[in-house]
């Protein structure tokens, strides 16, 4: 057992139905513990991690172990009580050695400037494209529909009016959950999941939920458990596959925060996730039996669990791509399927600063089945408020212009973005669409 949250998970896991119910009893009881007050009656559930998580809250790590120590006293569980004392000792000691060590106050100051450079880093987030305007990651983010279970290929409907959700077959049970309930303490406590893949279509939003997962840890809102996260993109990766290069090394040329850590054995103590994003363009060989310290086969150590065997895996691919990794390898398999009809809604409203344009927008979608289904795309819903702002902004939005078809609106979208390029180099807008291809054809 690792940390407090490992003891409290152990403890209660220990306790038949009869004990976890007396627990709960003094847990919320009259009577304070340590002189702490307890938990108020009827907030306390059966689930054990609920119990955890309220214990956590309310009294922290170090005075949850002690109260959960006095009840166990309580209810007659005296050799769970000397369990506890006697690795509350242990920490004790070894905290005193670690807290007075250098190694220890180096990793500490590493640790946190990680995290400092991690949140700064995925903060603001381009909408579309590398190059479009930076937003407040928090402030535009929609939550995605993500299932466990893969698809059982893909759609072979012609029409994409055809295409709706309770159409596709999943291999295994479809449920919807929450990332930060996959990495959860209990989960990577139990050891049961170390390597997710995450499937999903272009557009789908597997990336921007990649930066939400890691700003949410690097702000202190889920996941304090981990001590560190590294996002490794394969199109990074590719252009560096093949240097011979230790996987310490690799973490700090893509992480500078890190070149004060001189042993990459110090990851060994404490907990590590790795996440690889976009496995449908990596140039990586994955070859299994290389034994070579390049950068290819670094990767495929942490991903075979012979590097680092406690860390976390999370790979992100399209679909057809995802085989590249054999099964034996992966634990989880999750689909994301994109925004729902409320979800919709919502991206428009948190996307566009106008509360009326979101408006119409959300009326326009929902008047057209086709831009209605695509917009589970939220690439698509992005195309979509870009060419109904522009439309808006150059007043044509009742005009016959205005798109009501697929192709109308993708070649809406074109012109908007050849318009883009044209005011960048011509510093001015052009409305004129047959001048605009002409200026843009001479190029």
């Amino acid at each position: 057992m690792n940390d407090e949250c490992d003891v409290l998970f152990y403890v209660l896991d220990q306790l038949d139905e009869k004990s976890l119910k007396r627990f709960r009893f003094y847990l919320s009881g009259a009577s304070s513990v340590d002189g702490l007050k307890p938990i108020p009656n009827g907030t306390l559930t059966s689930d054990v991690t609920d119990t955890v998580e309220k214990l956590l809250q309310t009294y922290g790590k170090e005075n949850s172990l002690k109260i959960v120590k006095e009840i166990l006293c309580k209810i007659g569980l005296n050799s769970l009580a000397v369990e506890v004392d006697n690795w509350m000792k242990r920490k004790d000691r070894y905290m005193n050695q670690m807290v007075e060590s250098d190694e220890y106050q180096d990793w500490m100051r590493v640790s946190e400037r990680h995290k400092a450079a991690m949140k700064k880093r995925f903060e603001y987030v381009c909408e579309g494209t590398v190059e479009g305007k930076k937003s407040k990651l928090n402030k535009i983010y929609t939550t995605l529909q993500n299932v466990r279970g893969r698809c059982e290929g893909v759609n072979t409907e012609h029409e994409i009016m055809e295409i709706e959700p309770q159409s596709r077959s999943l291999k295994w049970q479809d449920t919807e959950f929450d990332f930060n309930d996959l990495f959860s303490h209990r989960s990577w406590s139990k050891g049961n999941t170390k390597t997710v893949l995450t499937e999903g279509i272009g557009g789908i939003g597997k990336t921007v939920y990649i930066h939400k997962f890691i700003l949410d840890w690097a702000e202190g809102k889920s996941n304090q458990h981990i001590n560190f996260v590294f996002l490794l993109p394969f199109r990074k990766l590719n252009s560096i596959k093949d240097e011979q290069c230790s996987l310490l090394k690799l973490l700090q040329k893509l992480y500078p925060e890190l070149e004060d850590l001189k042993d990459q054995r110090a990851f060994e103590h404490c907990k590590v996730m790795f996440i690889f994003d976009g496995l449908d363009e990596s140039q990586l060989k994955f070859n299994f039996e290389n034994t070579s310290q390049t950068v290819d086969k670094e990767i495929t150590n942490l991903i075979e669990g012979t590097a680092l065997p406690s860390a976390k895996i999370w790979i992100t691919s399209r679909p057809a791509a995802s085989r590249q990794i054999p099964s034996e390898y992966i634990n989880q398999v999750i689909e994301a399927q994109g925004f729902t009809g409320p979800q919709k809604e919502e991206y428009f409203r948190k996307n566009l600063n106008d509360m009326s344009l979101a408006e119409k927008v959300i009326k326009h979608m929902k008047s057209i089945k086709s831009l209605f289904i695509m917009c589970h795309m939220p690439l698509f819903c992005w195309i979509l408020a870009t060419v109904c702002t522009n439309l808006d902004r150059t007043g044509r939005w009742s005009s016959q212009e205005f798109p009501t078809t697929l192709t109308e609106m993708l070649i809406h979208f074109l012109f908007v973005q050849i318009n883009v390029k044209n005011k960048k180099q011509y510093n001015k807008y052009e409305d004129n669409k047959l001048e605009l291809l002409k200026r843009h054809n001479r190029r």
